[in-house]
């Protein structure tokens, strides 16, 4: 009940109570909290491929809770049940006791792994039963990736869980490592990992059932071989644990810590049934790879842990089935190590020529107390119709990791202590290679660090306006002088002037034109051909485009849950009208004034990490990114009131669940395999 106040506003004191764990030991900082227990959610997750579908028709992953939302709101569906479960108690539905059914929640934020990560979630497995030759199938998986950028994807379904390869179907892109809570058994079988793999002698290529088993790094086919498992240890510690239960009241605590400080990582079951009820029971555990994939290259980096990492939950089925569940879904840091807090802006010329180079030059910052005294990574891919002139460049940055041939910018700055504010700003000279005259061309860069809380990103748009034109150089206009003939040369009829531009005039007759000087040719102006004529006229010199920057910024670029910001935006047309949004769904609404400028007052959805705030006004499109950093306050003197309604708040819960306990033991039924069959007639 305690972990059930998250935060509960005491309108007669005017302050807010914390979460209660974090409050008292202040020892880590919150990084997702999710329960999915009410009708919506506006968690920051992807869905894998748009989901699937129940065994009904309805949406795979989805919510369990009522009632259902006449608008559909949300990044996760409802389950649109016939029975839901009530406002408060839902859970997020995987698979239904369906077969052959597969579904994930990726999260789209990143997490830093340098001050550890300790992931907490409930798991409910239950009511399946297969066709009666097979068992119950086939599990869930929590998976860890690199990132940013997070996967997309996730590996196949049945043995494979989601996470690892399959044969010839590639596995979770980029990932690090996967748990597998494997009813069936074949995530232990050799058959789902990737190529490169040595077998330990645990692992054996027939299913292994009520396992726990991890997988480490791997990409595409390539990897995801066995690292641990509860098959290993002398005693099986699943022999007094069941990750199917008869009922969703009957389910298993996950515990997954990933230790940076020892470079380990460690699995713990905390059963609601069984002779280890209520006991928390070490299953597997190893060292920490010490090579990942990198998510943007794809390519193997060893001799470190990766930085920042995602989180994914995937659930599959197969030939046999069962009903997949989780809630209770927190994250937070291991330790009580301040993370920092980034932020990045960029700047760049309204308008540019083709080819003609140009600078983008982005400034990251440390926008936390927390000073910031690890390497700042700052990595930009450039638009395909972009191309980069020469080295990116800042003083004290190292770009020479910058991969020139792909356009690949990797600059690292490594502070010499503690920094906090601008960092000098990274420099990079680019040119546009093609394009629409007219168009913008977007531009986005990445800063990072391994105890920053979040990536935090920018964006640059420039419009190419008009074309760049060399010089000329012709045969009648030499770029040099020019040497004097070698061979003698008849003597002229008339007297030859020297060879120097000719005034504008006609041109005396004679065998050989007389040298004609073109008109001035500037940078930007649209490609023309020269051609002498009898009377030149002087050619009109187009004035280059003005176009305003369009950009949007933030007034508090981070800011807790509950808080609010005002974004600030320029480049829209005057008088039109500006929507606001975060994950699709309009947060405000406002109009440009006479010359494009707007601003207004925007909150986030519920949840912490990383937001993109996106304003649309016609056919501009702005974003920024908005961090919500859930944190743990200090204790202080005015902090005993608080305590002590927090403990009066506790006991009137207490005393009325006395009283409502029983009208609270009744959970709901759900569809058991026997009921799907026999309602097909089978």
């Amino acid at each position: 009940m305690l972990r059930a106040l998250l935060v509960a506003t005491i309108v007669g004191l005017g302050f807010v109570v914390l979460p209660i764990d974090s409050a008292v030991s202040g020892a880590a900082t919150t990084l997702i909290s999710d329960h999915f227990s009410h009708p919506t959610s506006t968690s920051n997750v992807n869905v894998a491929s748009g989901g699937t579908t129940q065994t009904d028709g309805g949406p795979l992953p989805c919510l369990t809770a009522g009632p259902v939302p006449a608008t559909p709101t949300g990044t996760i569906a409802n389950c649109n049940l016939p029975s839901p479960d009530v406002d408060g108690s839902g859970a997020l539905m995987l698979t239904d006791a369906g077969f052959y059914e597969e579904s994930d929640i990726i999260y789209a934020s990143s997490f830093p792994t340098a001050d550890g990560l300790d992931i907490n979630f409930d798991a409910h497995m239950y009511g399946g039963g297969g066709d009666g030759s097979i068992g119950f199938a086939d599990g869930i998986s929590f998976d860890l990736a690199t990132a940013p950028p997070g996967p997309t994807t996730i590996g196949p379904p049945g043995g494979a869980l989601g996470y690892a390869a399959s044969g010839s179907t590639p596995g979770m892109p980029h990932g690090y490592l996967g748990v597998g809570f494997d009813e069936f058994g074949n995530y232990s079988n050799s058959v789902s990992e990737g190529s490169g793999c040595t077998d330990p002698s645990w692992e054996h290529p027939y299913a292994q059932s009520n396992q726990v088993t991890v997988r480490g790094p791997g990409n595409g086919t390539i990897g995801y071989c066995a690292l641990s498992s509860s098959l290993e240890q002398e005693s099986d510690p699943m022999d007094s644990i069941q990750l199917h239960g008869d009922d969703f009241s009957s389910y298993v605590h996950v515990e997954v810590v990933i230790d940076p400080t020892s470079k380990t990582y460690s699995v713990t079951l905390t059963p609601t049934t069984g002779a280890d009820a209520g006991v928390a029971v070490p299953v597997a555990s190893g060292p920490l790879p010490d090579s990942y994939y990198d998510a943007e290259t794809g390519d193997l980096v060893s001799g470190h842990i990766p930085p920042q990492l995602t989180f994914a939950v995937a659930a599959s089925s197969g030939a046999g089935n069962d009903n997949h569940e989780i809630d209770n879904f927190d994250a937070a840091t291991k330790t009580d190590t301040p993370l920092t807090t980034l932020a990045l802006s960029g700047t760049g010329p309204a308008s540019a020529g083709l080819n003609g180079s140009f600078n983008l030059v982005f400034t990251p910052s440390v926008t936390s107390k927390q000073a910031e005294a690890l390497p700042v990574t700052m990595d930009d891919t450039l638009p395909s119709n972009e191309a980069l002139t020469a080295e990116p460049f800042g003083t004290g940055w190292d770009c020479s990791a910058t991969d020139m041939t792909n356009n690949v910018v990797e600059c690292v700055y490594t502070p010499t202590s503690g920094v906090t504010g601008a960092l000098p700003a990274v420099t990079i000279p680019t040119k546009f290679t093609s394009g629409t005259i007219g168009s913008s061309v977007t531009d986005t860069a990445t800063v990072f660090s391994s105890d920053s809380l979040a990536p935090a990103s920018a964006d640059v748009s420039v419009m190419l306006v008009s074309v760049f034109v060399p010089p000329p150089s012709t045969p009648n206009q030499p770029s040099q002088p020019q040497p004097p003939p070698t061979q003698p040369q008849p003597p002229p009829t008339q007297p030859t002037p020297p060879p120097t531009p000719t005034p504008p005039g006609p041109t005396p007759p004679g065998p050989t034109p007389s040298p004609v000087t073109p008109a001035p040719v500037h940078l930007f102006q649209p490609v023309t051909t020269v051609m002498p004529t009898p009377t030149p006229t002087p050619t009109p010199i187009p004035t280059p485009v003005t176009v305003p920057m369009a950009s949007l910024t933030l007034s508090s670029p981070a800011i807790i849950p509950g808080g609010s910001t005002t974004a600030s935006g320029t480049g829209c047309a005057p008088q039109s009208p500006v929507v606001l949004s975060i994950l699709s769904h309009t947060v405000a609404t406002t109009t440009a004034n006479q010359v494009g400028d707007f601003s207004a007052p925007v909150s986030p959805p519920s949840g912490s990490g990383q937001f993109r705030v996106v304003a649309t006004c016609g056919a501009v499109q702005l974003t920024a990114f908005l961090e919500v950093v859930a944190s743990a306050e200090s204790s202080n003197p005015e902090g005993g009131a608080a305590v002590f309604c927090v403990f009066v708040l506790v006991g009137v819960i207490l005393l009325r669940g006395q009283f409502s306990t029983s009208s609270r033991q009744r959970r709901r039924r759900r569809r058991t395999a026997a009921d799907i069959l026999g309602t097909s007639g089978d």
